[in-house]
């Protein structure tokens, strides 16, 4: 198999529009991220404290 570089493999971001919209998506996907770290951290205080 032929590995692709990455920098053919992702578009480049040529604009602010496109940086902008990269920046929501990663703090929404960071506000996911911390959601369900601290979902896990309940689930696993609740289990080690039956």
């Amino acid at each position: 198999m032929e590995r692709v570089k990455e920098s053919e493999s992702e578009p480049p971001v040529s604009s602010s529009s496109s940086a902008g919209k990269l920046e929501e998506e990663v703090g929404r996907v960071m506000d996911q991220a911390r959601e369900l770290h601290e979902s896990g951290a309940s689930l696993l205080w609740k289990i080690s404290n039956e």
